[in-house]
């Protein structure tokens, strides 16, 4: 990983850093994000585990920025970065994701 990934994904100029970001890089075997994989969590790919909330069939490649000195402010922010493939879980309204809820490490 890149030494400041998890630096770059957590712009929020004048914000408390936020403790733990997950950011999906990509679906399966792919490096690459393909959004509609993630739409299609909220249809055939993925199963409801509760009302609007659906946990995706298949796994998906995460980074894990674990904030060191979450009580500091941006620009401040040191992060730790864990590379993880793991099921993504997303709230759902009429078909398309609108909130990313968690991840589910792979076992």
């Amino acid at each position: 990983l890149n030494k400041h990934f998890c630096y770059t994904y957590s712009i929020w100029e004048h914000e408390k850093c936020k403790a733990i970001n997950d950011v999906i890089l990509g679906s399966g075997k792919s490096a690459k994000t393909d959004l509609t994989a993630v739409d299609d969590v909220c249809n055939k790919g993925g199963t409801e585990t509760q009302k609007g909330n659906y946990k995706s069939n298949t796994d998906f490649k995460v980074v894990r920025c674990r904030c060191t000195n979450p009580d500091q402010y941006f620009p401040k922010c040191k992060y730790e970065e864990t590379g993880l493939q793991a099921y993504i879980v997303v709230r759902c309204n009429v078909g398309v994701p609108n909130h990313f809820v968690k991840v589910i490490p792979k076992k």
